[in-house]
C-alpha cells in the first residue's frame, strides 16, 4: 500500500507540465546521487558505482496538454484517479515508479524521454548520442496499460519471458514504446510492463492503484534477482511471410517486419508486380472494356494522362466508380479525392493499412474502429485478420475476440 507522502510524489507527476517535470526529477535523481544528462528529449541518469547494471525508462511526455492549472482527482473508495482534461497516466505513472524505485534500489541507469508520443523521438536521440556506448543487462519499461501483462516488441529473448513470467506478467502484443529503438540499436533486450492505467490517449483515462502497486511490488523484487546479473542479447523474432487480402506481411528489403507499405514504398513492389503481371494485364483489359461500354456515347477515354488511375490506365475517376481502388498497391496519389470508398484513417487521412502501417494508431488520442485490435487468443495474428481469414467460423473457444468480431459484424461496418 502507498503511503500519503508517495501518493504526493505520484499527484506531482500527474500535474506537472513537462518542464516543471523535467525540473522535478533533474532534482530528485540528484538527491538519490545521480548524475543527470539533460538534453532537449531527454533525461539521462548514471550511477557509476551501482552493481545493478540494467535500466529503467519511462516519457514524460503526453498526448494532452498540461497546464499550471491541470485538474487531477483521486477516489479514495476505489483508489483511482482520473482527470476531466486526460490523466496522462500514459506515462507519468512510469516517471513515478522509477522515482520511488532509486530510493530503495540503485538502478545504474536512468531514461526518461520526451516525445515519445510522438513516434518515439527522444529515444532516436539518445540512440544518436550514445551509439553502441551503453552497455547494460536489460532494458525495463514502465509504459504498458493495463495489469500484469508486459510486451518485448521484435525481441524473442526466451530467457527473458521466462524471467518475467515468473513474476505473473502475462505476454501481450504491443505496438511501440522507446525500448523498441534501444534494443536494436544496442542489441540489449528489453521488456515493457504494465503500470496500471486504462484507457489512454482518451478523456476517460484512468490509473488503478492497486494495479500500479503490484507491478511496483513485482519490481522491487525483480531487482533483486541475480538473473539480473546475466547479460540478455536482443533476439530478432523471425515472420514468416503469409498473404492477407492481396497484401504481404514480412520482412521487407530493409529488414523490417510490416504491412508492405503503399505510401514509402519499402516492401519489394517490383517483386509483387512481377508475380502479378498477367493477371493485372488481365483485369486492365476487362476494365477498359467495362468502362467503354459504360461511356460509349462520350468521348473516347485519353490513355497514357498523367491524370489516370497508376493501376489501369483509365480516368482516375472511372477506376474509383468501378470500385478498383479496393485492392490496388500501388501508391496512389488519386488517393487524395477518392470518396467512393470507407477506407480512410479519420486521423491522418490516408488508408486504414498505411497508417496502421506507419505506426499512426500508437499514437492517435482518438479510438477508431479501424484500429485493428489486439492478437487473437488462438493465432498469432490480430482479431481482425484472423476473422478475415475465417479462422473464427473454426474456433469453437468462445473468446472476448469472437465477441469484438461479432460485435463488428452486427453493427454491418466493413472490417478491413
Amino acid at each position: 500500500m502507498i503511503n500519503n507522502k508517495q501518493l504526493e510524489t505520484l499527484n506531482k507527476c500527474l500535474i506537472s507540465t513537462n518542464d516543471d517535470l523535467k525540473e522535478y526529477i533533474i532534482s530528485f535523481c540528484k538527491q538519490n546521487g545521480y548524475e543527470i544528462l539533460e538534453r532537449k528529449k531527454y533525461l539521462f541518469g548514471y550511477l557509476k558505482d551501482s552493481k545493478l547494471n540494467i535500466m529503467l525508462t519511462a516519457h514524460y511526455d503526453v498526448v494532452h496538454e498540461k497546464k499550471v492549472d491541470s485538474e487531477v482527482f483521486y477516489d479514495n473508495k476505489h483508489q483511482v484517479f482520473w482527470s476531466p482534461n486526460g490523466l496522462g497516466a500514459d506515462d507519468r505513472t512510469g516517471i513515478f515508479i522509477i522515482l520511488n524505485q532509486i530510493e530503495t534500489q540503485k538502478p545504474r541507469f536512468l531514461l526518461f524521454t520526451d516525445e515519445e508520443e510522438k513516434g518515439g523521438l527522444g529515444g532516436e536521440e539518445f540512440c544518436k548520442d550514445f551509439t553502441k556506448k551503453i552497455d547494460t543487462n536489460l532494458f525495463i519499461a514502465l509504459d504498458r496499460r493495463g495489469h500484469k501483462n508486459f510486451v518485448t516488441y521484435d525481441d524473442d529473448n526466451q530467457e527473458v519471458e521466462k524471467l518475467i513470467k515468473s513474476y505473473g506478467f502475462e505476454k501481450e502484443h504491443g505496438s511501440f514504446t522507446d525500448i523498441c529503438r534501444l534494443m536494436e540499436e544496442f542489441d540489449i533486450s528489453g521488456v515493457n510492463l504494465s503500470v496500471g492505467y486504462e484507457n489512454n490517449h482518451t478523456f476517460t483515462e484512468t490509473l488503478r492503484i492497486n494495479n500500479m502497486e503490484y507491478t511496483m511490488s513485482a519490481l522491487d523484487v525483480l531487482l533483486k534477482d541475480e538473473a539480473l546479473n546475466t547479460k540478455y542479447v536482443f533476439t530478432k523474432k523471425k515472420y514468416e511471410p503469409y498473404i492477407y487480402q492481396t497484401r504481404e506481411y514480412g520482412y521487407n528489403k530493409d529488414g523490417i517486419y510490416r504491412i508492405w507499405n503503399s505510401a514509402t514504398q519499402k516492401f519489394d513492389i517490383k517483386q509483387d508486380i512481377a508475380k502479378n503481371i498477367d493477371k493485372q494485364k488481365e483485369t486492365n483489359d476487362i476494365i477498359k472494356q467495362e468502362v467503354d461500354v459504360k461511356d460509349q456515347e462520350k468521348p473516347a477515354i485519353e490513355f497514357n494522362s498523367p491524370n489516370n488511375c497508376a493501376k489501369f490506365d483509365i480516368p482516375k475517376h472511372k477506376a474509383r466508380d468501378i470500385g478498383s481502388c479496393e485492392d490496388c498497391l500501388f501508391a496512389l496519389e488519386c488517393k487524395d479525392n477518392f470518396t467512393a470508398l470507407n477506407d480512410f484513417c479519420i486521423e491522418s487521412g490516408i488508408s486504414k493499412d498505411e497508417a496502421y502501417g506507419n505506426g499512426n494508431c500508437s499514437f492517435c488520442i482518438n479510438i477508431h474502429d479501424c484500429y485493428p485490435g489486439e492478437t487473437c487468443v488462438m493465432n498469432d495474428m490480430f482479431i481482425i485478420e484472423s476473422f478475415n481469414l475465417n479462422n473464427c467460423e473454426k474456433c469453437n473457444i468462445n473468446c472476448s475476440d469472437k465477441k469484438y468480431v461479432d460485435n463488428k459484424v452486427n453493427k454491418e461496418e466493413t472490417i478491413h
